[in-house]
């Protein structure tokens, strides 16, 4: 019989699969932006002005994706999707998050759906 040797472990094939990224993307708060997949799925910012983020538009590899937005200051921000649709609006409070998840569906919110 042998054990793991947890002194000395060995880690096989860290890679992540199925899409999933970490990492939190820090944006400027000073302009508007248009988000991108390559993103990590986590974006802050401490806008200094109500602001609008547009999301991509929708792949078939896309769906079940998710972005979560942190609101660092208290102004709101607006996300669109591709068409200037507002999916979902976060309130202008220090902390306030919403989530935005790909549907893959492009009639149902152009393939986007909000919430907070």
């Amino acid at each position: 019989m042998s054990r793991i040797n947890l002194e000395y472990p060995i880690i096989e094939n860290p890679t992540i699969k199925g899409a999933i990224k970490y990492g939190v993307t820090s944006l400027p708060g000073t302009a508007n932006a248009t988000l991108d997949m390559d993103m990590g799925p986590v974006i802050t910012i401490t806008p200094t002005a109500a602001r609008v983020f547009t999301l991509p538009i929708v792949t078939a590899d896309m769906r079940g994706q998710s972005l979560t937005i942190v609101n660092g200051a208290a102004f709101t921000v607006t996300v669109n999707n591709f068409a200037g649709t507002p999916v979902a609006i976060i309130p202008a409070t220090v902390g306030a998050t919403g989530t935005i998840v790909c549907t893959g569906e492009p009639p149902v919110a152009l393939g986007w759906t909000g919430g907070l």
